[in-house]
């Protein structure tokens, strides 16, 4: 019985939902379906014969990544859903890892892995921080890196929300939540997280499942071209829909950083010297 889906949204980029379909096809040991949502704008250059259980959908109109998902979800009849982008590829076992984390741990729902971009980690996961300034209710993201938690030996680690795909998820995640088609590119797995979070869904990462990403230009225009004005506009639908703010941390320079340390250490000393002279009457 097969129980494993792998979803993929792909636009104008052949080279690249190609490589991703090789690095499945090479490393992946678990039997699986895959259907690839494709809104190129001249049609889908894969061939639905290239590997058993390729499905390829290809909507009348090129959709966001959002919609393409909830396309993806709406098809699926396994057990099991994994996401995938175009421009990412498997490596040896990571797929495995997460799977095995599922069926081991009936409190999780949601597993991510880890996103190495061209040498660099992405950042894994994040933590919600929810708070209200003037009466305006606000979110914001504390950042969870593989960096981080490979320094302090975790295996796998809970969060709010995982950054990106790869994501493995239960099929009834979607008895509950769904991605949102009204977000064009930015913002949606903010909403589907956020989603999740008030639906006590269970999201955790595995630092030691590792996945490769290769983003590059596309062929031709998508929705990421108008990344700018889709990041406003997908802040606006969320506050809209949710009633809560985003807020973005901000980001302090270094020498800040380094003179609030300082002001630290001065008011430790300062607090520890009063404490000093207090014991001394």
């Amino acid at each position: 019985m097969i129980e494993l889906t792998i979803g993929i949204p792909t636009a104008n980029r052949p080279d690249k939902i190609q490589a991703c379909l090789d690095s499945i096809k090479e490393y992946l040991t678990i039997q699986h379906k895959i259907i690839v949502v494709d809104s190129s704008e001249k049609g889908s250059r894969l061939d639905k014969n290239y590997m058993n259980g390729l499905a390829i959908i290809q909507p009348p109109e090129m959709v966001s990544p959002s919609h393409a998902r909830k396309i993806i979800s709406d098809n699926l009849d396994t057990e099991f859903l994994l996401y995938l982008d175009d421009d990412m590829t498997i490596t040896k076992g990571s797929v495995e890892k997460m799977m095995e984390f599922l069926k081991s741990n009936d409190d999780a729902d949601i597993v991510g892995g880890a996103v190495n971009e061209y040498g660099y980690w992405r950042d894994i996961g994040f933590h919600f921080l929810l708070g209200e300034v003037n009466k305006i209710k606000i979110i914001e993201k504390k950042v969870i890196t593989k960096e981080w938690l490979d320094y302090r030996k975790f295996e796998s680690f809970k969060v709010d929300l995982v950054t990106q795909p790869p994501f493995l998820m239960r099929a009834s995640v979607f008895s509950k939540v769904s991605f949102d088609p009204n977000y064009k590119w930015a913002k949606e797995i903010y909403d589907f997280f956020y989603d999740c979070y008030l639906a006590n869904m269970a999201s955790f990462v595995l630092p030691n499942s590792i996945f490769k990403h290769f983003p590059n230009s596309y062929s031709s225009e998508t929705f990421k071209h108008k990344k700018k004005i889709f990041n406003k506009e997908g802040n606006e639908l969320f506050s809209n829909k949710w009633g809560i703010r985003i807020q973005n941390p901000k980001k302090q320079s270094i020498l800040k950083m380094a003179f609030d340390k300082f002001k630290y250490r001065v008011n430790k000393r300062r607090m520890v010297n009063k404490k000093f002279k207090l014991d001394q009457v």
